[in-house]
């Protein structure tokens, strides 16, 4: 196997050789780096706007969630709420005593409020409220549901 230096050709001006290559470089390299650099940015935008739209839904998602989650607890309240007040109304109806001879009060009583919230839709907070008419001794002399 023969080494030896490459042939040099003395006819051709280094400068012209060099000349030539930056010239092919211009008509091809910046056409192709201008692509590239366009298929970049539309791929940034892309990739931006997927997060942008991804951060938005989750931050509706999460909204929306709080908001159900609110809204149940405001009609579990409204549902639980009634038997609580029937329970504070009858204990202040027996001052705190048995039934006793109090037993016929207490079944009109609960007659009565069984009756109205039988026939009443589940309530929320806003639609009912309770008014106390406070006696002189400052007790309350009667309950009224609203």
């Amino acid at each position: 196997m023969m080494t030896g230096n490459p042939v040099v050709d003395i006819n051709v001006d280094p400068l012209d050789v060099a000349r030539r290559r930056r010239r092919l470089l211009l008509r091809i390299g910046i056409p192709v780096g201008g692509v590239a650099l366009m298929v970049a940015t539309i791929l940034l935008i892309a990739f931006y706007s997927y997060r942008a739209n991804s951060d938005g839904v989750l931050a509706l998602s999460n909204d929306l969630l709080a908001t159900l989650e609110q809204r149940i607890g405001i009609e579990i309240s409204g549902y639980l709420a009634p038997p609580a007040r029937a329970v504070r109304i009858l204990r202040d109806t027996l001052h705190g005593r048995e039934f006793g001879d109090r037993l016929a009060l207490v079944e009109t009583v609960g007659g009565s409020l069984l009756e109205r919230y039988r026939k009443s839709p589940i309530s929320t907070p806003q639609t009912r409220t309770v008014t106390s008419c406070w006696s002189a001794a400052g007790k309350p002399a009667a309950t009224m549901l609203n």
